[in-house]
């Protein structure tokens, strides 16, 4: 993977990245791109992140990840994210997202004109495994804003359920608008959800919209910009 620590103003624009783990701990994360704690005013952009899969019970595979912490101010625009899965069966906790924030203390980021596609089968039996395009650790001082993004979920779970966005709680300052949150519902896929809100599952988009405080995000299926 790509990773950046500790660098002001770092700048990832155009890689292709891909990978497959067959081996390794189960409490591994596996990383298409990393921000790391300190890596300050960065920018992600137009990045061909795909086929990254990891066959072992018990990990996480993300496309993209925002540790950066406190004035983070991230631009995360025109990535595409494809074909990413936590594939290794057993009883342990598998996740698979295409983009993370996984720090609560990040602030001022930017998430434009990302396509997710998430695709495939989490072949773990623990039904607090998931899947989601968006997944953000947040906490008061958490700022950032999410616009004409395209998450299409398409996954499938023995358990766990099924997102296109999921906070872990409720108390930050963000907005959601203009992005096309499609999640494929039928008898194989019976968790899928529009989103997440701390223990709040939200299975429609107006649903959504409420929860997530009058958002202006839409449904209009595959799509890519």
């Amino acid at each position: 993977h790509t990773r950046f620590r500790n660098v002001t103003g770092v700048q990832t624009c155009a890689l292709p990245i891909y990978m497959t783990v067959s081996s390794g701990a189960a409490t591994a994360n596996v990383v298409g791109i990393l921000i790391s704690t300190g890596s300050l005013n960065g920018v992600v952009q137009g990045n061909s992140i795909h086929d990254i899969t990891a066959n072992v019970s018990g990990m996480t595979v993300t496309g993209i990840q925002n540790n950066a912490g406190t004035l983070s101010n991230l631009l995360c625009a025109n990535n595409m994210i494809i074909n990413i899965l936590s594939a290794g069966s057993g009883s342990a906790v598998t996740i698979t997202r295409g983009i993370g924030s996984t720090n609560s203390t990040n602030s001022g980021d930017e998430y434009y004109y990302n396509t997710i596609i998430l695709n495939g089968t989490m072949s773990s039996t623990d039904a607090n495994g998931y899947s989601t395009g968006f997944d953000f650790t947040v906490g008061t001082q958490t700022l950032f804003s999410l616009l004409n993004n395209n998450v299409y979920q398409a996954m499938h779970t023995l358990q766990g359920k099924l997102y296109c966005i999921r906070l872990n709680n409720s108390n930050a300052n963000w907005t959601s608008n203009y992005n096309n949150f499609y999640y494929v519902t039928d008898v194989e896929n019976p968790h899928s959800y529009v989103g997440k809100i701390l223990t709040s599952d939200y299975l429609s988009l107006t649903a959504w919209k409420n929860g997530a405080g009058n958002s202006r995000d839409i449904k209009i299926g595959r799509a890519h910009v």
